[in-house]
């Protein structure tokens, strides 16, 4: 029979709750089980990650969103001459970075090689078909393309619309990448002592240890170099995009990543080799106080945040919906108990999907 709690390194009962490790049903990429995504998503070859038109049109999303915010600095008329996307994957950040006109020289870097995977050629050749889809007068596929696009836009809480991409990609102008990089980026010393304009870093610092990464990027930008950070929230109710299920809300939350390690070895043994692949975050349970510390303790300024907040998922919408008394337990109980954890932890930080970050050095 499962335990109806579990007690915690310093001593402190955490009550579990009947039927709650079942409300989770839902991962991504058509996966329908914890199992099947630690296998598949965190078995460190490339092949594990989607491909084709429709991940392209999500980075093509994404890069809008990163000029929005941009915008919003007043950095978006800056200029990049040299540009460095660190995880970058297939690069295309990168190129859209050239090709956009925002950079002069982009580079990326990733532990593993995943390059060949856009190629200069098709990166243009998708931003063309996208081009057409909104130019033709097949009104079914504009409207399949503005649904990806809107749904895309609502998870990272982003309210401008996607622009006609003729405006923001000329093909005329130079858009090939110009160096890729297969090593470890903590590690990693650009030759010949090469800085950095712009360095981008979406949905990877979580990999990372926050104080000696920033440290890292700090040496190799510009004075008054920027740095762009998209994370997946560590926060969010299950976990961000460790797609956890946990027998009581926000478990991690109020477990050390140790406790939380132990907690699936004792109540769900026959998970707790999958949980501990996915739980992969380097340091858990930051906040944006923590990470401007860490910025400026590396000698830069944490300029701008923007939070994405979850879109009445079950879970979540059930507080504010007062289902069951959760409102009072949110408060009573969940919030106190993460503060133990972290001191700085907040409401909105239960709710945070995405957390956009942009750090300039002095």
């Amino acid at each position: 029979m499962l335990k109806d709690h579990f007690i915690t390194s310093d001593g402190k009962r955490i009550d579990l709750i009947p039927g709650w490790f079942e409300r989770k049903i839902s991962w991504p990429y058509g996966i329908k089980s914890l199992q099947e995504f630690a296998d598949k998503c965190f078995d460190g070859t490339p092949d594990a990650y989607p491909k084709g038109y429709g991940f392209f049109i999500n980075k093509v999303v994404v890069f809008n969103y990163f000029r929005e915010v941009l915008n919003e600095c007043f950095l978006g008329r800056q200029k990049f001459p040299m540009a460095l996307d660190i995880g970058t994957g297939p690069a295309i950040q990168p190129r859209l970075l050239k090709a956009s006109g925002m950079c002069e020289t982009a580079w990326g870097i990733d532990i593993l090689e995943r390059d060949k995977e856009f190629t200069d050629a098709n990166t243009f050749e998708f931003l063309e078909e996208m081009n057409r889809t909104y130019r033709s007068r097949d009104k079914a596929k504009q409207k399949e393309l503005a649904a990806i696009v809107d749904f895309l836009n609502a998870q990272l809480g982003n309210w401008y619309p996607l622009p006609l991409l003729s405006t923001i990609f000329d093909p005329s102008r130079p858009h090939g990448l110009d160096k890729y990089v297969v090593d470890d980026f903590m590690t990693w010393e650009p030759p010949g002592g090469e800085t950095f304009d712009l360095i981008t870093g979406i949905m990877c610092i979580e990999y990372f240890d926050e104080r000696t990464l920033l440290k890292k990027i700090e040496s190799l930008l510009k004075p008054g170099g920027i740095f762009f950070v998209i994370v997946d929230y560590w926060h969010e109710v299950c976990g961000g995009s460790m797609q956890l299920p946990m027998d009581a809300p926000w478990l991690h939350c109020r477990l050390t990543r140790e406790d939380l390690i132990r907690y699936y070895k004792e109540i769900r043994p026959d998970l707790a080799q999958a949980a501990e692949k996915c739980i992969y975050f380097a340091r858990s349970h930051l906040t944006p106080y923590d990470y401007n510390d860490a910025a400026l303790a590396a000698g830069m300024k944490l300029i701008a945040s923007r939070r994405a907040l979850l879109n009445n998922q079950s879970n979540a919408g059930s507080v504010n919906a007062n289902d069951g008394g959760m409102f009072e337990y949110f408060y009573g109980t969940i919030l106190p108990q993460a503060k133990k954890v972290n001191p700085y932890f907040s409401p909105p930080d239960a709710f945070t999907q995405y957390l956009t970050l942009v750090f300039r050095k002095d």
